[in-house]
């Protein structure tokens, strides 16, 4: 059982230059999507339970009833209030074959709670499983607990060496209380000739320019500003993983993950649009966590940090200025405390001293480092002994925005939460600390603070959020009121248990919070791994006069909005018509997917580094969204094309 095959990856999940060139050069012919149809008994529970076994551990949690029905005139539903055991459906076992691709497609929705899942499961002629998470090759989707309307949810997987049945497992988590319907299961079998034509469509999108037509409109109904778009390279879309964009003088740096998930670094001189590439050697797996961090220090040599999740080190220098060819990899930068690393991050002190930071540990158990880097000798050192945050071996601090914040004032600013365990509903205590050259920390009070930071810290809590009390790491930003006071702008659960935002500043000795918006929808996250936010609350700042915070809701909708000064109430969405010229709405266009791909989204990343005054440039890409850090439960996407989107200020 060991050396089972993960079921999940297929040979195709990245398609690497070779793989593209044979999926372009497919015929067109017969694209539609090939597949036969297994029969699966009871699909949509139209007979009640027959076709399905249900154990008596499922203590009667799954029940077929006409209110749970998508189609006909029933459905399941799961109606989990136990923390201490889950549900158990199992769907009659179908013949299959190793080597053969299944789908698995049904309709689900939960309407309170979360913690559903469902399993595509294979079996030897025994009808052992041999795909299982103590395996480590499950092959699951989880529903998603957003609204309460039906969503079509599809995977698949290939079926190993010794499969002789397929089914079907119904189970809701065992420590979530959960209320979910589903119906209409359907298994088909998967024509991989088919599937390669199909995608052979979908990558010939992914090439074609974005439309001149489209730009031209949108310059000339904005004489503020001038939009260009141009095509970088094809890069891997199968996961969303972080990419970086670095303008310094005259020369502009990328790096991302190739169709063949090496990360690659890129430079082009600004101006031009060639680039040059350098493929390192460092290959990506599954792991959102996983981005790429670029910095040039004081001499004008490229450092590039990533790849890592509580994993060695991954770290490149170049040798020559400005020159991507002479990166080479260094597996050490002090040789302390470097085998598990996450979340690299660079910075440039006032001094132009080149600072590195990083989490040493893990989601249960984390301390955080800074290096600084001697141009002179070429070494790194410690910018001071011992971490800024020590987990004490039970938990770990979680920085917002991954570290220090350079504000307006010239001070860089710190909030973070603290997380119990590697689930994400565990973080709780939003706090805060400064420092001018991230060596001596103070308290909002200007008290010295004694590294490292920990639990106990005095003076340091902004707001006692308890665990499970709706806040995330990630929300938290810090931003300037417009008379210049502190203001920390962040989300947790009310009263009611809704999700909220609410905006904290020091006043008189003492930390108000102030609840600022009034929603009526709850973010109910839970569990390890990456996860899509639901909600996203920027910084408090001014854009041209106006005092808000770009918000990202899954409900209410994005875009800039208003805070009142006085009392902090959140207020109404600036139209994009009023925004300035580096915050105006782009073509509707660049929002959607381009690919004909299910499930595609829009990926951002924005310069990092110092454009020219009156330039604004951004990365875009398309890919599938975060899976928890899992391989993708449905056919891979072919490349997507990285893309450059740039504003530029016209003058008046």
């Amino acid at each position: 059982m060991k050396n089972l095959p993960i079921l999940m990856c297929k040979p195709r999940l990245c398609l690497n230059a070779g793989l593209l060139s044979v999926f372009l050069s497919l015929p067109l012919s017969g694209v539609a999507q090939e597949t036969s149809l297994t029969p699966l008994p009871n699909a949509g529970f139209e007979n009640g339970l027959e076709g399905w076994t249900r154990p008596t551990s499922d203590q009667g949690m799954s029940t077929v009833t006409s209110g749970a029905a998508h189609s006909g005139t029933a459905g399941l539903r799961v109606a989990d209030a136990s923390t201490q055991g889950g549900s158990e459906l199992v769907s009659t076992l179908v013949p299959a074959a190793a080597g053969q691709t299944y789908r698995l497609k049904f309709w689900g929705r939960i309407t309170s709670g979360n913690g559903m899942a469902v399993f595509l499961v294979f079996y030897n002629a025994s009808r052992q499983p041999l795909n299982a998470q103590k395996y480590g090759n499950e092959i699951v989707t989880t529903l998603e607990s957003r609204f309460p309307e039906w969503k079509p949810y599809e995977m698949e997987g290939i079926a190993p060496e010794g499969t002789a049945y397929v089914g079907v497992r119904v189970h809701s988590i065992v420590a979530k209380e959960v209320v979910a319907e589903l119906d209409d299961f359907s298994l088909e079998q998967v024509d991989r000739e088919a599937e390669a034509r199909r995608l052979a469509v979908i990558a010939r999108e992914q090439l074609e320019p974005f439309p001149a037509t489209v730009i031209k409109q949108w310059n000339q109904s904005h004489p503020e500003a001038t939009l260009a778009v141009s095509d970088i390279t094809p890069v891997c879309a199968d996961f969303r993983v972080g990419f970086a964009l670095l303008t310094d003088g005259d020369w502009q740096y990328i790096g991302f993950y190739n169709p063949e998930r090496q990360m690659t670094i890129g430079r082009r001189h600004l101006g031009e649009n060639a680039w040059e590439f350098k493929v390192l050697p460092s290959k990506v797996g599954y792991d959102n966590h996983n981005f790429i961090a670029l910095a040039l220090d004081a001499d004008g040599c490229l450092h590039v940090s990533g790849n890592m999740h509580a994993q060695p080190l991954v770290y490149f220098r170049a040798s020559v200025p400005y020159d991507i060819q002479s990166l080479e990899p260094i597996n050490t930068m002090t040789g302390k405390a470097e085998d598990r690393v996450t979340y690299p991050r660079f910075y440039t002190l006032a001094d132009g001293r080149l600072v590195y930071s990083y989490r040493q540990g893990a989601s249960d158990d984390g301390k955080m480092y800074f290096n600084v880097y001697d141009t002179q000798t070429q070494r790194w050192s410690r910018l001071f002994e011992g971490p800024l945050f020590d987990g004490e071996g039970t938990r770990n601090a979680y920085p917002i925005q991954l570290g220090p914040v350079l504000g307006e004032d010239g001070t860089f600013h710190l909030s973070w939460v603290w997380r119990e365990e590697r689930y994400c509903e565990t973080n709780h205590d939003l706090s805060y600390a400064r420092s001018r050259d991230l060596k001596h920390w103070e308290t909002v009070s200007g008290d010295p603070i004694e590294l490292p930071l920990t639990v106990d810290t005095p003076g340091v809590v902004v707001d006692p959020v308890p665990v499970r009390g709706g806040i995330i790491n990630g929300t938290g930003q810090v931003g300037f009121a417009p008379d210049g006071e502190l203001t920390i702008a962040y989300h947790k659960y009310d009263a009611d248990g809704n999700t909220q935002m609410y905006i904290a500043q020091f006043k008189d000795g003492a930390w108000i919070h102030t609840q600022a918006s009034d929603w009526d929808y709850r973010w109910d996250f839970f569990g390890d791994g990456s996860i899509p936010f639901e909600v996203f609350i920027g910084k408090p700042q001014v854009i041209d006069g106006k005092f808000g915070a770009f918000i990202r809701h899954i409900k209410y909708g994005d875009g800039f909005y208003l805070i009142d000064p006085q009392t902090l109430q959140l207020g109404e969405r600036v139209p994009g018509s009023e925004m300035p010229w580096d915050n105006l709405p782009l073509p509707a266009q660049l929002y959607e997917a381009k690919s004909s791909f299910p499930g595609m989204q829009v990926n951002w990343t924005q310069d990092l580094g110092n454009p020219p005054a009156g330039v604004r440039d951004m990365l875009r890409w398309e890919s599938l969204p975060t899976n928890r850090d899992k391989p993708p439960t449905q056919s891979p996407p072919p490349p997507s094309m990285l893309r450059l989107v740039s504003l530029k200020k016209n003058e008046s």
